[in-house]
């Protein structure tokens, strides 16, 4: 399977107006879709009636340019401009050889579980700062699961949101100075709103012996672990410490918050996440 975090579509169909002309001042930065996509395999695509591999849809990230064309994840399509896409190497080149505002034709093959035949117009955006594009790829997405190594027993614990339970996800490391400075706001919403339904978790990859010092310079209330092969870190697309996601009683994500500070947003949000 194949992330494209370059993100690419905006389309419309029948039930969707054509899209607008964009300003020839806006047309400067390359075409951005806003999808997360993988190759459907020789086997799956057969039954559509091709016999090489189709693109799928896989995440639609919100506030691009494909969710307010109306693309949906699991849709599949075969074409990009009249060209057979079926490799990735040839739907990210079709789209990144257009800018943003340029207007793309894709041709849809399945909708919604059901077998289609349409062509789809497409009006192209410009991508967003790194941050923004990771906060809103993930909004409203379910939390991934992943496994790390408690701090307190040791045991290898499987990271799946509690029903009941609002999480605060916390990416950390001990030489990351924002980091840090965040863990006694960790500790003070820890004492507040633990009994409340609150769960805090803090991850590192690092080992036990790094973890330790830092626990108790701190008095680390709140569970602290290890993801020592990094495979949470890629999963929810850290690049900058401390990123912390919060996560609803349903295992929803929604709030990401990167970099330190913005103490009172966060307080705010869980507030209003526990109170629903």
């Amino acid at each position: 399977m194949f992330w494209l975090f370059s993100f690419l579509i905006g389309f419309s169909s029948a039930a969707h107006a054509d899209p607008p002309v964009m300003m020839q001042e806006q047309r400067i930065q390359k075409g951005w879709l806003g999808v997360r996509f993988q190759e459907r395999d020789a086997f799956s695509s057969k039954n559509l009636g091709f016999d090489a591999p189709l693109i799928e849809v896989d995440l639609v990230v919100q506030d691009s340019p494909a969710s307010h064309y109306g693309v949906e994840a699991g849709d599949v399509y075969s074409h990009i401009d009249g060209v057979r896409v079926d490799t990735k190497e040839k739907f990210i080149a079709q789209i990144q050889s257009k800018n943003a505002g340029d207007v793309a034709t894709l041709h849809r093959v399945l909708h919604k579980g059901s077998k289609v035949d349409e062509d789809v117009r497409v009006m192209l955006g410009a991508r967003p700062a790194e941050r923004e594009l990771q906060r809103n790829m993930f909004l409203g997405q379910p939390a991934k699961s992943f496994t790390y190594v408690d701090f307190d027993t040791r045991e290898e614990i499987n990271f799946t949101p509690e029903p009941g339970s609002v999480v605060l996800l916390d990416f950390w490391a001990t030489w990351c100075g924002p980091c840090l400075m965040m863990m006694p706001h960790f500790r003070q919403l820890h004492e507040k709103y633990a009994e409340k339904g609150l769960k805090i978790i803090g991850i590192t990859d690092e080992p036990e012996a790094k973890i330790r010092p830092i626990a108790r310079r701190f008095k680390i209330p709140y569970g602290l672990g290890s993801n020592r092969s990094y495979d949470a870190f890629r999963m929810y697309s850290v690049q900058a410490l401390p990123t912390a996601y919060l996560i609803d009683d349903k295992g929803i994500i929604q709030d990401v918050f990167i970099g330190g500070g913005h103490i009172q947003k966060l307080e705010n949000r869980i507030v209003e996440l526990l109170d629903k």
